[in-house]
């Protein structure tokens, strides 16, 4: 880049981007110089044979009200269930889980990060103890490999967006019995400060586009002899004024203005 832009303080031709990073590849100096920066490839999980089979687990937080979110997502769906915990610790995920597993069943496998609610010695006895067939296996990653997809990191960026903005704009959402046949409950929320109401109506001035008035106004026109009036005259811009009078005049006695009311909303 820096070449370039030497290059372009000083010369231009056709071609010249290309050509440039030609004889930079081939330089030895050059590419010595310069810094590699290669990612590692991106490491994807395998689907899962059926839903809630696999998921996986994280939590985000604390938001402006004090809490904190549990997030569990099906790794085949890609299903996304939160719940709301006062802490991040495992006495407050523990049985926010149970409420979860109890709805959705116990999957076979769960994936999450070494947070302190999942590394906790009560969560690996609650695994061992109340799943009977899950093994707790921490997994280690180092501090280079970036290119590690979390799908529970991603929907805790949108969680954070949505959560933050709710605070600053509503009121504490109000939870209500579930509606109709969904498994979740109904969640009410109100703002903070009640918008005003704009008005849908307004107030303009125009002409009634009615067919009489421009029939009558035809006939006004028709009535009058232009060889007469245009007969005084010298100029076009003299004819131009005489004709721009005698039609205002006629809208003025045959189509007046008028107050009319509209709906803002209405197509114009």
């Amino acid at each position: 880049m820096k070449t370039k832009q030497l290059l372009r303080s000083a010369v231009w031709f056709p071609g010249m981007d290309c050509v440039t990073e030609d004889i930079v590849r081939s330089c030895l100096p050059c590419q010595a110089a310069t810094q590699q920066k290669s990612k590692e490839p991106l490491q994807m999980t395998e689907l899962p044979e059926r839903p809630w089979q696999k998921i996986s687990l994280d939590c985000s937080g604390p938001y402006p009200s004090g809490e904190c979110c549990l997030i569990v997502v099906d790794d085949y769906l890609r299903y996304l269930v939160e719940e709301l915990v006062s802490t991040t610790s495992a006495v407050a995920v523990i049985p926010r889980l149970d409420k979860i597993f109890l709805m959705f069943g116990i999957p076979e496998e769960f994936k999450s990060d070494n947070g302190p609610s999942f590394q906790s010695r009560e969560f690996a006895e609650y695994a061992r103890t109340d799943f009977n067939r899950l093994d707790v296996q921490p997994i280690l990653n180092h501090f280079r490999l970036k290119q590690i997809v979390k799908v529970t990191t991603r929907k805790n960026a949108i969680l954070d967006l949505m959560l933050t903005n709710l605070h600053a704009f509503y009121d504490n959402p109000s939870s209500y019995p579930p509606f109709g046949l969904s498994d979740h409950n109904t969640v009410l929320c109100s703002p903070k400060t009640k918008k005003k109401t704009e008005k849908t109506t307004k107030f303009i001035v125009k002409r009634d586009p009615h067919p009489s008035g421009k029939a009558e106004l035809s006939r006004y026109l028709a009535s009058i002899d232009w060889r007469v009036l245009f007969g005084r005259l010298n100029n076009c811009e003299e004819y131009l004024q005489a004709f721009q009078s005698v039609v205002c005049t006629g809208l003025d006695l045959l189509m007046p203005l008028k107050r009319v009311r509209i709906n803002t909303t209405d197509a114009p």
